[in-house]
């Protein structure tokens, strides 16, 4: 939480020379929805995840107590936006006609076309690519979705890409370097438009997606069901730096002298060409 001020007596310094600290609560120990939102210290909730102070700055998947609303009726919304997600997030709505034609959980409305894949209606981030629930507004003939899978090579050594433990996509995998090798379909990925690297290859007709087990420093890189989850968003620019949906955490190799077999991990951004990918 940046820049938000503090309204709180008890917080200001004994003297003007002081420096200032507030020292955000850790909300880490609470496991449910009406149990995070019922402290006023935490109250903001990731679903999967677990219980924040606060939310990411225009974070739709992040649900906190609002105005006229009890944390009962946050929380049932939650769980109606999770069983909705579960319906999208099904690899067989992988066009416009078969996305919008599919209905929610509960009342009238259907899933949402995102261009290359089908979610639960609403925006990513807010005001930001709301998707298409209108099977109307589907094109009559639908073009041939691009391929957009590539190679991700280390910048410093372009010989050593991301591969899996194991060489083929299986869920709870875990990401590590191998040789970059353009023939070979496990070593190709894809980030759709939540953020999420994928594989080209699936596992019993499904793509898998990148997934840390916690979004912390150090933390390994493992593959699972791709869903909509904060813990799956990736920004990359196709060049550069591989960050999290933590910004200060990237992807980089897990020693200093990157090699065949060395996990990928999770690390605080160091601004160096060692977390460089191409």
């Amino acid at each position: 939480m940046m820049g938000c001020g503090n309204a709180d007596p008890m917080n200001c310094p004994a003297n003007a020379n002081e420096e200032f600290v507030v020292v955000e609560k850790d909300c880490s120990s609470y496991s449910d929805c009406l149990g995070c939102l019922g402290d006023p210290a935490c109250g903001s909730w990731y679903p999967g995840i677990g219980c924040y102070g606060s939310c990411m700055i225009s974070d739709t998947s992040c649900y906190k107590s609002a105005a006229g609303q009890t944390p009962g009726q946050v929380c049932a919304r939650a769980d109606t936006d999770e069983a909705d997600n579960a319906i999208c997030s099904n690899a067989k709505l992988d066009s416009c006609a078969s996305c919008t034609a599919t209905p929610l959980s509960v009342g009238n409305d259907n899933c949402a076309w995102f261009g290359d894949y089908c979610g639960r209606p609403g925006c990513i981030m807010m005001g930001m690519n709301c998707g298409n629930a209108d099977p109307m507004k589907c094109p009559a003939v639908e073009p041939p979705a691009e391929d957009g899978f590539k190679l991700i090579s280390l910048s410093e050594d372009d010989s050593l890409c991301v591969g899996i433990a194991g060489g083929k996509p299986m869920p709870k995998k875990i990401l590590k370097l191998a040789k970059c090798d353009e023939n070979n379909t496990n070593l190709m990925w894809k980030m759709d438009g939540r953020g999420r690297i994928m594989t080209k290859e699936k596992y019993n007709g499904v793509s898998l997606c990148w997934h840390p087990k916690v979004i912390i420093n150090g933390s390994s890189i493992k593959l699972k069901n791709c869903k909509r989850s904060r813990k799956q968003r990736f920004s990359y620019s196709g060049t550069g730096p591989l960050r999290s949906r933590d910004p200060n955490l990237c992807i980089s190799p897990a020693t200093d002298s990157p090699t065949t077999g060395v996990k990928v991990k999770l690390q605080d951004c160091s601004g160096g060409s060692s977390q460089d990918w191409s």
